[in-house]
């Protein structure tokens, strides 16, 4: 009892899914250059770059690992999206960075048949703002310019929130 994967070009989804998923820590940025910055790469497993399925059995783990970089100091997150052949939504888990540029997740094939999977990254905002705050505050430098940002930060992130969660 194999069951198929295959990793597919993953379309953006325009609309909040129903189903469980793990959110990243920060908020995703609307604007398209924080995306066009991040390059993935290396993805595995990946047989003949996504050509060939490869097989697992129910029960099993996916470790699924890439190379996921930006230019410049920006901190980035990294997702991994996964679902079932039969499924109409992604099922998304933060992937963890294990250095050197390259990150890994993992998921369960829950059923027989055939599964995608695929990852999205993009420029961590929120993330990259709080180092630096941390950074100057531990220096003793003044971080009222840094409160600053993070508040504007907050709420361009509450405009872009659905109104059933921008109050939370």
């Amino acid at each position: 009892n194999h069951s198929p994967m295959t990793s597919a070009a993953c379309p953006d989804c325009p609309t909040r899914h129903d189903h469980p998923r793990v959110t990243p820590p920060s908020a995703i940025p609307d604007d398209q250059t924080a995306r066009v910055r991040v390059v993935i790469e290396g993805l595995t497993p990946s047989i003949d770059g996504g050509r060939f399925r490869i097989t697992r059995v129910v029960g099993d783990a996916v470790a699924v690992e890439l190379d996921a970089f930006a230019d410049g100091q920006d901190l980035i997150a990294v997702e991994l999206r996964y679902r079932h052949a039969t499924d109409t939504d992604w099922t998304c888990l933060p992937m963890r960075d294990l250095g050197n540029d390259r990150w890994g997740a993992a998921f369960t094939v829950e059923r027989l048949g055939a599964y995608q999977y695929t990852a999205r990254a993009w420029v961590d905002q929120f993330g990259t703002w709080r180092q630096g705050l941390s950074r100057n505050a531990e220096a003793g430098n003044d971080v009222m310019v840094d409160l600053l940002i993070g508040a504007a930060l907050v709420r361009a992130a509450g405009a872009r929130a659905p109104k059933s969660t921008a109050k939370q």
